[in-house]
C-alpha cells in the first residue's frame, strides 16, 4: 500500500512529493532538514519518538556524544 503524498495533522499539511508545507492553509517555507524532521511526526501522530531519531546525535564541547537538542542556561 502506497503512503499518502499529502499528510494532514490538525491544521498542518505536508506534501511529500514537492516538499511543501501549509499551516491553516498558508504556505510555509521549510528547509529539507526541517521537512525531514516533521514528516515522520506527521506520518505517526501521537507516537513518541526516541531522541536520537528525532533530534540526531551531536557532540558537546568536550566531544562527548549525546542525543537531544542543545540547551544553555
Amino acid at each position: 500500500m502506497a503512503e499518502p503524498a499529502v499528510l494532514r495533522v490538525g491544521e498542518v499539511e505536508l506534501d511529500t512529493a514537492p516538499l511543501e508545507a501549509w499551516v491553516t492553509g498558508r504556505s510555509v517555507t521549510l528547509t529539507a532538514k526541517k521537512f525531514a524532521f516533521l514528516e515522520p511526526l506527521a506520518r505517526e501522530p501521537g507516537r513518541v519518538f526516541a531522541g536520537n531519531r528525532s533530534w540526531g546525535a551531536s557532540s558537546d564541547s568536550t566531544g562527548t556524544r549525546r542525543n537531544g537538542p542543545s540547551t544553555h542556561m
